[in-house]
């Protein structure tokens, strides 16, 4: 599970938009997370089923963006809900080898990189500013 957050270039700058305009903030954060989320678990969905063995992983995946508050930092999490499986983590992180008898995995990179990747934060902070944008305007 990862946790995604609002970054983008200009963020503060927005803010004081939205507090200059008399705005809540709140609606724009949940959208932008949603948003996010639904860009990050496709490619994440495409990936899984290559390592389908017990299907564990697959079914572990979260399939709805749930907008979590702590204060007033709002995050969404993404990937695998590690409360159902913690083999999704061995295939992000990989394992290394143990004198128990758990062999060594490589990371998946290509999950990693559909979850953590520079490509998918880029593409996170462009639609999240996209959406703050559309926010102000109304």
């Amino acid at each position: 599970m990862a946790r995604l957050k609002i970054e983008f270039d200009g963020f503060d700058q927005m803010i004081k938009q939205f507090e200059e305009m008399e705005k809540d903030l709140k609606p724009a954060v949940e959208k932008a997370l949603e948003a996010s989320f639904e860009a990050v678990t496709p490619g994440i969905k495409k990936i899984i089923p290559s390592h389908r063995e017990t299907g564990s992983a697959e079914d572990s995946l979260i399939k709805t963006p749930v907008v979590k508050w702590n204060g007033n930092v709002g995050e969404v999490n993404v990937g695998f809900d590690l409360t159902q499986d913690v083999a999704s983590q061995f295939l992000i992180y990989g394992a290394k080898a143990s004198a128990t008898g758990v062999p060594y995995r490589a990371p998946d990179m290509q999950l990693w990189n559909a979850i953590f990747g520079s490509e998918v934060k880029k593409k996170v902070a462009e639609i999240q500013k996209e959406v703050f944008e559309r926010e102000l305007m109304k």
